[in-house]
């Protein structure tokens, strides 16, 4: 506004010197006069021409401000606006941030039931392959004209005469107290007979006969739970694939496939990705456990990944010594960055010991490890019962001091 004020006051002069200025020269002393009126003439003409370029920023001028006013509503509306959104974001991230850790308890009860849920899966398989140890099925060909389904056939004499005539065992001592046929019943169909044999030193000496059955339709097995038979028909296809490529030279032995004499695969554990490492560091205290026809041995080995678990698992069924063992039993437990721990373990037929070594480890908060036991049976093999589960336990033990002692 002091800008406008001076444009007023500079317009009252320039009317000033309008009105005293006269607009013809004086008579006298003409020429002096005459350069005098051109010079005033000038000054006149230049003044109105400034006043009205002044007139002119002083519009300019109101217009900037006006501009400036209507920027700063504007300027402060926005302000307004987005301390509006920052209340909301925060509250907004507030509820995120309530919401995500929701998530992650969530999480962590869903990790612990599905690990309840694999370690019960696991509890009651090893629960029913532990009660079918004893069980046989007889799978007869059709051929065979006294393993023909009738309605009142009693299928222990069915068993006793395969058994004596078939495999040339004698059954006089042979002990079955009961025998059914399992599966459903359909034409032209015989079903197969599941026979108990309770004494483990004569179902001992049928499997041993088994090999008599080759080349005849027969085929007598130890009953498997649903996981171990889809687990034993996998590893059949690969050892049908093999032989036809390989013919003869290729043989199976429990699950590991072997070429010309040399271990070619090892069929793992389906709960474990698969492996084709050669090698990976396993640790063993040297030391050994022999109970009454049994020995075992205690291995530990360092892991981050269940990768790192099959690897371990692959190296060591490659040791010419482990693969003699028909049993080969682990647990282990991973810690990533988080609080929680993912944990399984696997008894191979074993009962109970896989259980054992995991909470042996839980107890002692071991954690990115695996721990592993082996078992070779010998010729005089008898039943230990739970002494075998400190024999494990104290062999894995001395070979997890072992490897914190190397480090």
């Amino acid at each position: 506004m002091a800008t406008r004020s001076k444009s007023i006051t500079c317009q009252d002069t320039v009317n000033k010197v309008n009105m005293d200025f006269p607009d013809t020269p004086p008579e006298d002393d003409k020429q002096f006069k005459l350069e005098m009126w051109k010079l005033m003439k000038s000054i006149k003409l230049d003044t109105v021409a400034a006043n009205e370029k002044i007139v002119e920023l002083d519009n300019r001028v109101s217009i900037i401000e006006t501009g400036a006013e209507n920027v700063g509503t504007r300027v402060s509306d926005i302000e307004n606006k987005i301390d509006e959104l920052t209340t909301k974001l925060d509250s907004t991230s507030s509820e995120l941030a309530i919401a995500n850790q929701e998530i992650t308890l969530l999480d962590a009860k869903l990790m612990k039931s599905e690990i309840k849920s694999m370690h019960l899966g696991n509890e009651v398989d090893d629960l029913r392959a532990h009660s079918m140890k004893y069980n046989l099925l007889f799978n007869f060909d059709k051929s065979y004209a006294a393993g023909k389904e009738i309605r009142s056939e009693n299928s222990i004499d069915i068993v006793k005469t395969f058994l004596s005539t078939v495999m040339g065992i004698d059954t006089r001592d042979i002990y079955i107290p009961v025998a059914h046929r399992v599966g459903v019943s359909a034409p032209n169909r015989e079903r197969p007979i599941l026979a108990k044999f309770p004494v483990s030193s004569q179902l001992n000496t049928v499997m041993k006969n088994t090999g008599r059955l080759r080349g005849t339709g027969h085929f007598v097995s130890v009953q498997a739970t649903q996981r171990r038979h889809e687990r034993k028909q996998f590893v059949l296809g690969k050892y049908q694939e093999a032989k036809q490529q390989y013919g003869t030279d290729a043989r199976l032995s429990g699950d590991k496939l072997y070429i010309n004499g040399q271990l070619q695969a090892q069929y793992m554990d389906p709960r474990l990705p698969p492996s084709d490492a050669d090698s990976y560091q396993i640790n063993t205290s040297n030391d050994k456990v022999t109970d009454r026809g049994s020995t075992f041995h205690g291995y530990v080995a360092k892991v981050n990944t269940l990768q790192d678990i099959s690897d371990a698992l692959n190296t060591l069924r490659r040791d010419p010594d482990v693969a003699k063992c028909p049993h080969i039993m682990y647990a282990y437990r991973l810690k990533g960055n988080t609080t929680h721990v993912r944990d399984n373990f696997s008894s191979d037929n074993d009962h109970g010991v896989g259980l054992r070594l995991l909470k042996y480890m839980e107890t002692e908060n071991i954690t990115n490890c695996v721990l592993f036991a082996t078992r070779e049976c010998l010729g005089n093999f008898e039943h230990i019962g739970i002494k075998r589960y400190q024999h494990v336990i104290d062999l894995c033990r001395k070979a997890y001091e072992q490897l914190n002692h190397t480090d």
